[in-house]
C-alpha cells in the first residue's frame, strides 16, 4: 500500500512546506512525488517506500523549517458519515499501535475550522474505542501518536509520529491563552515561537531572570511583557507608548527613540 508524508502548515506557505519534505527525503534516500495545493495549509508527498527508519533519522537531522507537523500515513480514507469509529479503528491497526495519545485535526483553514466541533464530539467517543480495543498505551513513551486529520467530514488521512520527530501540540500549533494583564496579542507570538525553536533546556539557560534584553519597536509592549515575566531586564525601544502594567515595571526601561536607528550604548545591555 503506498504512504504519504503528510505536513501540517501556515496557509500560504504550502510550497516552502514541500520543499522541507522534499530536502528531507532526499536525505533519507527516499524518492517522493509532492504536488502541494495553495492554501491548503495542508501538503501530502506520496511515495511507493518510505523506510522508517531513514525517514526518522532524516527528519531528526534535518527538521522541517516550515512544516508544523509531519506524520508518515495513508489516504485520504472515506467514510460514512453514520459510522466512522469503526473504519477508524480498522485503519489504526495498520499504523503501529498502540498509541500515546490520539489527535484529531484539521488543516488550519477557515474550512478546516468548521470540522473543529466534529472532532470535539468524536475525540472521547474514539479513545473509549481505541481503549477498549487496546489501541492505547498513554504510559508508552515509545509509542507513537495516532493522527487523525479531516479535510472533509467523510474523509480523512491517518496516521503516525514520534515524540523524537513529530510537533508536541496537534497540528503543530501550541493553543496559548492571552493573559489578561498582556498588553497586546503579540505577546503570544514571541510566546509561540520560544515554544517552537527553544527546547526546554535552552529556555531555562537562555531565558534566565536577571538576563537583559532588548525590544526594537517594542510598542505597545507585548514581546517586552513576554521576556520580563520570564524575569528578564527589557530595554523597550519605541517612540510609542507602552500600555497597560508593563508601562511602570521595574524590569524594563522605555527609551523612546526609533527602533530602526537605535544603537547600543550601554554596557552589558542585551547580554
Amino acid at each position: 500500500m503506498q504512504r504519504s508524508i503528510v505536513a501540517h502548515c501556515r496557509p500560504g506557505f504550502e510550497p516552502e512546506c514541500a520543499s522541507d519534505i522534499l530536502r528531507i527525503a532526499r536525505r533519507a534516500g527516499i524518492e517522493v512525488h509532492c504536488a502541494p495545493e495553495p492554501d491548503s495549509a495542508l501538503v501530502v508527498a506520496s511515495s511507493d517506500m518510505i523506510d522508517d527508519a531513514r525517514w526518522q533519522a532524516a527528519l531528526k537531522a534535518a527538521p522541517a523549517w516550515f512544516a508544523r507537523s509531519i506524520f508518515v500515513g495513508f489516504g485520504p480514507h472515506g467514510f460514512s458519515e453514520r459510522d466512522r469509529i469503526g473504519p477508524l479503528l480498522t485503519i489504526a491497526r495498520d499504523c503501529q499501535p498502540p498509541f500515546r495519545t490520539i489527535w484529531l485535526e484539521t488543516p488550519d483553514t477557515n474550512a478546516g475550522k468548521t470540522r473543529s466541533g466534529l472532532c470535539r464530539r468524536l475525540s472521547p467517543l474514539l479513545n473509549a474505542a481505541a481503549e477498549d480495543a487496546g489501541l492505547l498505551a498513554p504510559d508508552d513513551i515509545s509509542a507513537r501518536r495516532l493522527h487523525v486529520v479531516f479535510v472533509s467530514a467523510s474523509r480523512a488521512w491517518i496516521g503516525s509520529s514520534r515524540d523524537a520527530t513529530g510537533s508536541p501540540w496537534p497540528m503543530g500549533i501550541p493553543r496559548l491563552a492571552l493573559p489578561r494583564s498582556a498588553p497586546s496579542r503579540s505577546t503570544l507570538k514571541l510566546a509561540e515561537a520560544l515554544l517552537t525553536f527553544l527546547s526546554d533546556e535552552e529556555r531555562a539557560r537562555l531565558l534566565q531572570p536577571g538576563m537583559r534584553a532588548v525590544d526594537l519597536g517594542a510598542a505597545p509592549g507585548g514581546w517586552t511583557w513576554q521576556l520580563a515575566q520570564r524575569g528578564l531586564r527589557v530595554t523597550a525601544i519605541d517612540n510609542g507608548p507602552l500600555k497597560g502594567t508593563i508601562a511602570n515595571d521595574p524590569l524594563v526601561e522605555h527609551v523612546r527613540e526609533n527602533g530602526l536607528t537605535w544603537r547600543l550604548s550601554t554596557p552589558g545591555c542585551g547580554t
